[in-house]
């Protein structure tokens, strides 16, 4: 309950006249992806490669996304892999939320999954992990998401279509997928 009270504390401390309120999961630099200078491991299994095509995947604004999300339907709404939230400063990126979309049972694909990170009656989301650590509700979570530079990116490992179904082990794959980039990222508010 005390951390609970201190944490409430913090988030609601007005800034330092000057000083621009930091985002749940920015840390010092010394700690944060440096997407300029990341190393890869030399990986040549799928992992590696859908790793590094998520990491160099063009990000979209949280904001623009959360605005505008009808208009990915056609893009997203056939495809299965994973996301990848993160927040940006001037000189680094720090790693928030990473999460999986298959096809499931048909509604889970990267187009639901998304749109889920913009509603507030979503919990396991990365706004939801924000409203619990930070003691705020999710419309709060999801203002301060959307008001900061916050992005987030995707990667497809499969696309369906009549021609092309699922493989029968789509779940899995993505499953171990976003293990694996959890693992290589390991943001701050994905569950291990």
């Amino acid at each position: 309950m005390l951390a609970n009270q201190r944490r409430k504390a913090r988030y609601n401390q007005e800034d330092t006249p000057g000083e621009k309120k930091r985002l749940p999961g920015d840390l010092p630099a010394r700690w944060m992806i440096q997407r300029t200078t990341m190393k890869f491991i030399d990986d040549t299994t799928d992992y590696g490669m859908w790793f590094k095509m998520l990491i160099c995947a063009d990000g979209i604004k949280y904001s623009l996304f959360k605005e505008n999300v009808t208009n990915y339907e056609a893009a997203l709404s056939k495809k299965a892999g994973v996301y990848h939230f993160y927040s940006v400063s001037a000189v680094s990126a720090c790693s928030l939320y990473i999460g999986k979309a298959g096809f499931g049972s048909g509604k889970w694909n990267l187009y639901e999954r998304l749109k889920q990170h913009q509603q507030p009656s979503q919990g396991n989301t990365v706004h939801g992990a924000i409203s619990v650590e930070f003691c705020i509700n999710s419309e709060q979570s999801i203002n301060l998401l959307s008001q900061g530079q916050v992005y987030l990116q995707y990667v497809a490992i499969h696309e369906t279509s009549e021609n092309n179904p699922p493989p029968d082990n789509i779940e899995q794959m993505v499953t171990e997928f976003e293990s694996y980039c959890i693992s290589r990222l390991n943001p701050k508010y994905s569950k291990r």
